[in-house]
């Protein structure tokens, strides 16, 4: 079993040589482009905090971000990192699709009431 293993990824690097080399194998290659990530107004902050439905202390508790950094935020008095802007976007983009797997990863749990 183990020379069968070894076999077979001697194999698969020689395919990759080949593959490196110009040559016709079936490797296949995937490329991802990642887009430049966006900056936010401080409206722009606001008008996602309150599509998410979330007031000022609930929405920086889910970005594990404080108060007072949101507050900045909206007022412009500060601009948000890359990293927060990104989740900013994808909340933007996908508020559905976020607020499921906020749920689904038990950081976010709904109340009807």
């Amino acid at each position: 079993m183990k020379n069968e293993k070894f076999d077979l990824l001697m194999e698969s690097l020689q395919e990759a040589k080949e593959h490196v080399k110009g040559k016709k194998t079936s490797v296949r290659v995937i490329t991802w482009e990642i887009i430049p990530v966006p900056s936010f107004e401080a409206k722009d902050i606001k008008r996602i905090r309150e599509k998410v439905g979330l007031s000022q202390p609930l929405f920086s508790e889910l970005l594990g971000i404080s108060v007072k950094t949101v507050r900045s935020w909206e007022q412009g008095i500060a601009s948000p990192s890359k990293a927060s802007s990104r989740l900013l976007e994808s909340l933007d983009k996908a508020r559905d699709k976020m607020l499921n797997l906020y749920q689904e990863i038990h950081v976010l749990n709904r109340k009807v009431g």
